[in-house]
């Protein structure tokens, strides 16, 4: 217990930081993503170079002739990718600058409808109570099955489930899938509405969040049900086929069942990623429209595939923009914590000016 106050205090230290790095972002969006662009390409120049050194320095004189290793074919890929990039920067100028102007349209959002940070953690907490009661409900069903003796070396019995207690299983399971995809969807509705309203709405003294519940709970609760349903189900049939694999000993033993297996995995993976990705950009277009869902989904795709350009280099960067921005304020928070006097002196020991948490005995 006497670690808890370091946590939060290292929590409100990062919220700090990454407010300020907004406020930053809202007027140096474009200078970030530049330095971005330029640090990607520099990275694989002087990547290559220093393969190339490399290699030249660990190339072998074989049958009286000089054969390159492969270290130095990595460098020139290096130099070949470096090259491109920088042609697809100096091609994509303006689309870069699209790019940046959402970024700052985002900080700017942000800044001023500070709420929009509090529903990852309101979305957290819901989960986790709804978690935790349907491991109740299922510890309950669970147990309405008939007992049966332990066996030898078990410290417990078992339970024995008939067709309609092992259905009723099936459903809950189900359920569980289901209620938290909804949640998530819901949520991803509610920001993608809040911002078309903040967007488009010129009388910013309306709260655009309650508007965005109000629009969820109403007007479009079917289609957020009926999304979620389609991700739910895939969830479902992943996990099914994960307990068949896991019960099945020939899967385990058989190498080619087993690649068989991965395979089949990747490809469901691929397929949950990309219902996903569909399920995203069809909220959004039911923020913006209010059309329905396989209306909105069809737009949606529609929409990604004649603008495919833009959509690619938006998930490209702003990826990488997000992970250092992660990376940035986890660091400072951790050195400012690191080297200051916020640890107890009973709980530290101090090593010329840094200080060291240590378990309490």
């Amino acid at each position: 217990q006497a670690y808890y106050y370091v946590i939060i205090i290292v929590y409100i230290i990062s919220v700090l930081i990454g407010l300020i790095f907004m406020f930053f972002i809202k007027r140096l969006a474009g200078c970030c993503i530049w330095v971005i662009l330029i640090f990607l390409v520099l990275s694989m120049a002087v990547g290559g170079f220093i393969l190339f050194n490399k290699a030249q320095s660990q190339e072998k004189e074989i049958d009286g002739q000089s054969r390159s290793s492969t270290t130095k074919y990595v460098s020139y890929g290096l130099w070949a990718g470096a090259i491109i990039a920088a042609l697809m920067i100096f091609c994509l100028f303006r689309q870069i600058q699209l790019l940046v102007a959402v970024l700052e349209s985002a900080a700017i959002f942000v800044n001023q409808e500070g709420v929009s940070l509090l529903a990852p953690v309101l979305l957290f907490f819901i989960k986790v109570i709804f978690t935790a009661a349907w491991i109740v409900s299922f510890i309950y069903l669970f147990s309405t099955g008939t007992p049966k003796l332990k066996k030898k070396g078990y410290p417990i019995g078992g339970i024995t489930w008939d067709n309609h207690h092992r259905e009723m299983v099936y459903y809950h399971l189900f359920g569980y899938y289901w209620i938290s995809c909804f949640l998530v969807s819901f949520f991803e509705f509610v920001m993608a509405s809040a911002v078309s309203i903040w967007y488009f709405l010129q009388d910013r003294s309306k709260s655009i969040f309650g508007i965005s519940v109000f629009r969820g709970l109403f007007y479009h609760f079917g289609s957020i049900a009926f999304g979620s349903l389609i991700l739910a189900v895939i969830k479902f049939i992943k996990a099914i086929f994960d307990y068949i694999h896991t019960q099945l000993e020939v899967l385990r033993e058989n190498g080619q069942m087993q690649i068989l297996t991965k395979i089949t995995g990747c490809c469901m993976d691929f397929f949950e990623r990309f219902v996903k990705f569909i399920n995203n950009h069809a909220y959004i277009h039911i923020a913006l429209t209010g059309d329905s869902f396989c209306t909105s989904a069809y737009n949606g795709f529609c929409l990604i595939m004649r603008n495919g350009l833009r959509f690619g280099l938006s998930a490209g960067i702003l990826p990488w923009f997000c992970f250092l921005s992660k990376v940035g304020i986890t660091t400072i928070s951790t050195c400012l914590l690191y080297t200051s006097d916020a640890a107890d002196d009973l709980l530290c020991v101090d090593l010329g000016g840094r200080r060291i948490i240590k378990k309490k005995k």
